[in-house]
Parts: C-alpha cells; sequence; structure tokens
C-alpha cells in the first residue's frame, strides 16, 4: 500500500521534494518491518525447505525497495513523462500558437488544471500547472536548457528541454 502510493504520487506530477519526504519517512517506517523479514526469512532456510516461498514479511522488504527507489529516481514520473511527452510538446505548439485551452484537461498521462505562457519578457515558456496552489504553482515547463525564469522551490529536469517545477 504505501509503495502503490509513493509510486501514484511520483507519476502524477507531485512536486519533488515532496515525493522524496514521503518516500523516507514511508522507508523509516518500512525499514524495520524489512529487517525483521529478512532475519526471519533467513533463519527459516534450511535444506529441507529450499523450495518454499519467502515469508509474507518479503513484501516489506520489496515495498521499502519501491520506496526507495521512487524517492531516489522518480522513475514513475519519468515513465509517465516518457508516455505523455508527445502530448506534452503538442500542446506546447498549440499555446504558443495562441490557442486557449480549456483546464482542468488531461494531457497525457497528467491533469492540468491552468495552461499559460509565462516567465518574464525575453524567456516566455509554456507552462502546464499540475497544481495552482496561490503560495507556489506546480507543474510542467518547456524552458529548454535554460535555468526556468520562476522563483524556484524546486526543480526536477526530465528531459527534452522539460522540467516538473514548484515554485516558492
Amino acid at each position: 500500500m504505501v509503495a502503490a502510493i509513493a509510486v501514484g504520487l511520483s507519476a502524477s506530477g507531485v512536486e519533488r521534494i515532496s515525493v522524496v519526504l514521503f518516500s523516507v519517512v514511508a522507508g523509516l517506517f518500512l525499514l524495520p518491518e524489512a529487517c525483521c523479514a529478512s532475519v526471519a526469512w533467513l533463519r527459516e532456510r534450511t535444506p529441507r525447505r529450499e523450495g518454499r516461498a519467502p515469508p509474507v514479511g518479503f513484501g516489506a522488504i520489496a515495498a521499502f525497495l519501491i520506496v526507495a527507489s521512487v524517492g531516489l529516481t522518480h522513475w514513475p514520473l519519468r515513465a509517465a513523462y516518457a508516455i505523455s511527452r508527445g502530448a506534452l510538446d503538442d500542446a506546447s505548439q498549440r499555446i504558443r500558437d495562441g490557442e486557449p485551452m480549456q483546464t482542468p484537461t488531461r494531457i497525457g498521462l497528467f491533469t492540468i488544471r491552468g495552461a499559460e505562457i509565462g516567465g518574464n519578457w525575453h524567456a516566455r515558456v509554456a507552462c502546464f500547472w499540475t497544481d495552482l496552489d496561490p503560495n507556489g504553482k506546480t507543474g510542467f515547463v518547456q524552458c529548454g536548457d535554460r535555468e526556468p525564469p520562476f522563483n524556484l522551490w524546486s526543480s526536477l529536469p526530465l528531459g527534452d528541454g522539460w522540467q516538473l517545477i514548484a515554485e516558492d
């Protein structure tokens, strides 16, 4: 359950630091159970039980590893981005061409709550916001290789000019 929540948070485009913090806290709760499960499994292994399946506690080990990998690599977000990249590129071109976008809408696997051309006068970038928090928006921006022209809390480069950012 905890591993599924971590995967879901990351894949939905939740701000990077929140995903890392959730992974750390969840990992701290899962680690003792995973260690106990590992010790119990090693103690049960005898030559006559070699073909037996690992105990139920093996799930704690798997959950810990999944949560850790989500916090360290953000692989669910990167997979969702890879699947959605074509749709994000198409939407970016449409918004740059001046086509209005009704929100909320789905672009690829992501729910977009706001879309705009943002930034300052010399660095206008396509922005697709997944969270419109008045204290700082979170979403996908296409700004090439340059630093996004926003007051950032966090950013995660996704490749091909796209980043997931959270404003401060």
